[in-house]
């Protein structure tokens, strides 16, 4: 049987037949401290599962919405993690304020679902992302993640701090 590769559109499937749609996102690794544009496969219908591979987590929950509706997602239990194990990351917008908490382990943007549900391919580019990202500082995880340390408080390596 044959597989069709089909790009953000759908195309009527024969039984038995499986229908494999790709689409694009945003990875945000913090612990290689890298952005990248990625390939996500929708396999009948089943976007997640390879969202879940390549963000190497079995749960996934919304860090933020943009206003085209791209999600970005994150490792739900990203800090149940142990301190050696934990890498965070913010958002910036354009004028540096912060668009979201501190948010642990690796993320995906994904472009936002059409009228059939299927993802479509994510509007932002790389570099637009790498620029709103900033990395929190690694003295700063544990601290954040029990508790002890408020988001205000937090120190960023590379591209500033947070006011």
């Amino acid at each position: 049987m044959r597989n069709r590769v089909l790009l953000g559109q759908s195309l009527p499937i024969y039984p038995g037949e499986e229908q494999i749609m790709k689409t694009t996102g945003i990875l945000i690794d913090p612990f290689l401290r890298m952005v990248r544009k990625v390939s996500i496969e929708q396999s009948n219908g089943k976007l997640f599962d390879d969202i879940y591979r390549q963000m190497k987590c079995q749960l996934v929950a919304i860090g933020h919405e943009f206003e085209d509706r791209s999600v970005l997602f994150v490792d739900d239990e990203g800090l149940f993690k142990s301190p050696e194990f934990l890498a965070m990351f913010a958002l910036v917008d354009g004028h540096g304020q912060l668009m979201t908490n501190p948010l642990s382990g690796i993320a995906m943007i994904v472009g936002p679902e059409d009228d059939a549900g299927n993802s479509a391919p994510v509007t932002l580019t790389a570099h637009e992302t790498d620029r709103m990202v900033r990395w929190v500082k690694p003295e700063f995880v544990a601290s954040l993640a029990d508790g002890l340390l408020s988001a205000a408080c937090v120190v960023f390596d590379d591209k500033g701090e947070t006011k």
